[in-house]
């Protein structure tokens, strides 16, 4: 196009530049063989100019799917045969004096991730690298928990157990894992505006604007129940056990901060909770979670202009329970919630969900950060009458919520 423009700028001077020579205006064939010139090179000036500005929607709209800060990720870059070796049991009977057990491999990676993360453990730091790793795991005796797994156990790492246990990660939340640092998220806060306009006009000038949302470390905590003599073992299938019972624990006050925390008190502030969100009225009075209300959901999404083909719906067990034997009219066979789902989308139920609430949305539009390792730490007082041990853990994480307009809720479900 830029040689076009060139010939057609060499033609139009080669006339002018005659005219001029011979001290004489342009013939009328000259004038309009250079007006035809001049409309041709206007019309691709104004197609060069229109490129360029895609070109840089484009650009921007790209760099919304990324983290403006790249994440620094805690890992130590340990091999197979490094995590491998790496115990969870001897780990956390580490942290207890007196008990004899040789852990200096585990308390040196543990202090390792205390450089990377600048903080130190309550208890100790179980390694990014080991969250996520896939461990071959065989079975104990039945004593040390073999009872509990199958004969060649392949568990998914840390992180996978813990999208498994939360709903919302399963819903298609995005995960930023092994995080060091604060995080800055672009996304787009204003589009551009298409407009019409005449032969040789101006077009008017229209840009995307972004904004910023910034992640920070807010701490989880949760605890489970185990014994010294299973820990004792450090077996394979012990740490699987312990793995598992953690993602359980944290999984559940992960979703119920993605769906209702408050940002306040360190929490993450969740989707209910987001400045933006739509709202649909599904009291007594307007019916309920009738399926004329739960159309609503879905169109106050499009209308915000968001597409909801991928969006899905969440609500309690109670209004799942009421929603199965309500009717879609009267006098049909069909329900409100069926084969698992609502106006043609697949619909949910989870007791992490307020009370009285349904939402419908997009999961994708939320971000999950979680920090540095995970922080473990023995308590052997809390039930040390019956030889029994807590695990506290401790996870750092934040929540963001890209685009408000890819969710709608109703608070008032009466049933």
């Amino acid at each position: 196009m830029n040689e076009r423009l060139k010939k057609l700028l060499e033609r139009m001077s080669a006339l002018t530049d005659k005219a001029t020579a011979e001290k004489r205006d342009l013939t009328d064939e000259e004038a309009a063989e250079f007006d035809g010139y001049k409309k041709e090179f206007d019309s691709l000036e104004r197609m060069l100019n229109a490129t360029s500005t895609m070109q840089r929607v484009q650009g921007v709209i790209a760099n919304l799917e990324k983290p403006v800060n790249s994440p620094i990720r805690a890992e130590l870059g340990l091999s197979e045969n490094e995590t491998k070796r790496y115990s969870l049991s001897r780990a956390l009977l580490s942290t207890i004096p007196g008990t004899g057990v040789d852990a200096g491999y585990e308390r040196e990676l543990s202090q390792e991730v205390e450089k990377q993360y600048g903080r130190s453990a309550n208890g100790i730091y179980i390694p990014h690298d080991i969250l996520t790793a896939k461990r071959d795991m065989s079975v104990g005796t039945a004593t040390a928990g073999g009872n509990l797994v199958g004969t060649n156990y392949l568990p998914g790492s840390f992180i996978e157990l813990l999208r498994a246990r939360a709903l919302m990660m399963q819903l298609g939340v995005q995960t930023l894992d092994g995080l060091v640092g604060n995080v800055a998220i672009s996304k787009q806060t204003g589009s551009s505006t298409a407009y019409w306009v005449a032969e040789g006009g101006d077009t008017t000038q229209s840009e995307v604007t972004v904004g910023m949302i910034n992640m920070s470390p807010k701490t989880i905590t949760g605890k489970t129940a185990t014994s010294r003599q299973l820990l004792m073992q450090s077996n394979p299938s012990v740490d699987a056990l312990l793995m598992n019972d953690l993602s359980k624990v944290l999984g559940l006050g992960i979703d119920k901060a993605i769906i209702s925390g408050t940002g306040a008190s360190n929490q993450p502030r969740g989707i209910l909770n987001t400045s933006g969100i739509g709202s649909v009225s599904c009291t007594t009075a307007n019916g309920g979670f009738n399926f004329e209300n739960a159309v609503k959901f879905e169109t106050a999404l499009e209308t915000a202009n968001y597409d909801a083909s991928t969006c899905s719906y969440v609500m309690t067990p109670s209004i799942k329970g009421t929603a199965k034997s309500t009717q879609k009219v009267t006098g049909a066979a069909a329900m409100v919630f069926e084969d698992n789902e609502v106006n043609g989308y697949s619909a949910y139920s989870t007791m992490q969900m307020s009370a009285n609430t349904v939402l419908f949305g997009d999961f994708s539009e939320v971000i999950l950060g979680l920090w540095g390792g995970l922080d473990l730490m023995l308590d052997p007082y809390a039930k040390a009458d019956s030889g029994g041990l807590v695990i506290r853990a401790f996870q750092s994480v934040d929540i963001a919520i890209r685009h408000a307009a890819a969710f709608a809720a109703s608070v008032d479900v009466g049933q």
